[in-house]
């Protein structure tokens, strides 16, 4: 987080939004952990309302949960607190450094499109709403914006 890229950051911080992992906040002198800086800290920053965004996350496990048939991205699927309550998550990582990657969701329960509510939450806590449709293979499809690749998208079913 102190040496290299931009890009190099971004996909460090990213692969652990993938995996809805929260890196430990910069430590000094420890050996495991990222080193405090002020590059780090900025960055750490800018993640922090899409980590707290997958908070008390759990990994859905309905087959094929979250595909991007462009492959635009990469994404993983989580059902968020309360369980059973119908709400969940999509992690996107790896995106284009702006616009919409779409995402197609296989829900528990198979809602309709007008049913789900989604809402994507951006770096620096940027939030937008995001167009919900049906997908051509059953799934739901979420227009999700990016911004420097990744977004997280929280969907609301029975909103």
């Amino acid at each position: 987080m102190t040496n290299g890229s931009d890009t190099a950051r971004h996909r460090f911080l990213q692969s652990h939004l993938l995996l809805g992992l929260t890196p430990s906040v910069p430590v000094p002198n420890n050996d495991h952990e990222i080193q405090p800086s002020a590059r780090a800290a900025t960055f750490y920053a800018r993640y922090g309302a899409l980590w707290g965004a997958l908070r008390g996350k759990r990994w859905l496990l309905t087959p094929h949960a979250v595909t991007v048939p462009s492959a635009a991205a990469a994404a993983n699927a989580y059902e968020l607190p309360p369980y059973g309550g119908g709400i969940y998550a999509a992690a996107l990582a790896y995106g284009p450094p702006r616009g919409n990657v779409t995402v197609h969701l296989r829900l528990p329960g198979s809602p309709p499109p007008s049913a789900v509510a989604a809402r994507a939450t951006l770096l620096d806590g940027v939030t937008a709403d995001c167009a919900v449709s049906a997908a051509d293979d059953g799934a739901i499809a979420v227009a999700v914006p990016v911004a420097d690749g990744c977004a997280v998208v929280t969907l609301y079913v029975g909103e």
